[in-house]
């Protein structure tokens, strides 16, 4: 990669922002920690070049524009997202629902690496419920919108994982392969790093200065950049929601708004401790500040 993404620049911990995401802790936005349990998650597409892209949508930025009062409502401040919005999130879960349905009754694939993928499906579609007849304040109704957001596109990733990228052959040319257009991963792990850059896929190979050979070639200054799209401003009255290691349970925690989202059996909440707890008690806050 050409460009380092600045992981020093946002608050270690996880909070919700003033557009509903996350910041650097939002996998569509950024890239996280490889970890087993998400091991998908590198496939995340990115927002798309192309304005014409059928899943543009998925990364759109709702405004109060784009919310319709409830008209009789006892409560004031309810309402729905605007119905236009509303209909095409459902008819590209309805695609991707159908794509996923595929897959599973094709025998392809065991229960094991199926799971994340109907979690996520899950998630997005009762997102879409939801947004489609559930009213809400102007604030629920943008949580729940970055939600259905996140899980369409994990669940995206989950499928094209399963039906492309977890059987690519390995690279025989001696040219890498074309970066792909997803967010990558950030790793120690040499093998992963290998793994990943075969594929063409981003990656972020993170090491002490230490383990760097003496006779490493110095090409260029790069230093860490944060996009420009990224909010980093809070969600007003917003409460920290995690402040913990790397792993895979942290890569998932943005899905976890309420408690109980907890306790529904994905994965990534079912692995140990984050690899890197051990790193991170030698002082891992001294080599990302290395970076």
């Amino acid at each position: 990669m050409h460009t380092i993404p600045d992981i020093g620049k946002d608050e270690f911990s996880i909070q919700v922002r003033s557009d509903g995401r996350f910041a650097t802790s939002n996998f569509t936005l950024f890239p996280q920690w490889y970890a087993l349990g998400t091991s998908y998650l590198p496939f995340v597409r990115k927002r798309p070049l192309n304005d014409n892209d059928p899943y543009e949508v998925i990364w759109y930025n709702i405004s109060r524009r784009d919310f319709v009062p409830e008209q009789g409502s006892i409560s004031d401040g309810v309402g729905r997202l605007a119905t236009h919005l509303a209909g095409t999130f459902s008819d590209l879960s309805r695609e991707l629902m159908e794509k996923v349905k595929q897959e599973v009754v094709s025998g392809r694939h065991t229960r094991a690496e199926l799971k994340d993928a109907l979690y996520c499906q899950r998630g997005m579609q009762f997102a879409s419920i939801t947004l489609l007849h559930a009213p809400q304040n102007y604030e629920g109704i943008l949580l729940t919108v970055t939600s259905f957001q996140r899980y369409f596109l994990e669940t995206l990733a989950c499928y094209e994982y399963l039906t492309f990228w977890k059987d690519m052959p390995m690279n025989d040319s001696a040219q890498p392969r074309s970066v792909a257009h997803v967010v990558g991963a950030l790793t120690s792990d040499i093998q992963v790093a290998v793994d990943l850059f075969d594929k063409g896929v981003p990656v972020w190979l993170v090491r002490h200065s230490s383990c760097f050979p003496a006779s490493t070639v110095l090409v260029d200054n790069v230093y860490p950049t944060l996009d420009s799209s990224i909010c980093l401003d809070l969600l007003p009255g917003s409460a920290v929601i995690w402040a913990g290691h790397a792993g895979a349970f942290r890569n998932r925690v943005c899905q976890s708004l309420r408690s109980a989202n907890i306790t529904l059996g994905h994965s990534a909440y079912e692995a140990g401790p984050g690899r890197f707890v051990t790193v991170a008690n030698q002082g891992w806050s001294f080599i990302l500040k290395l970076m």
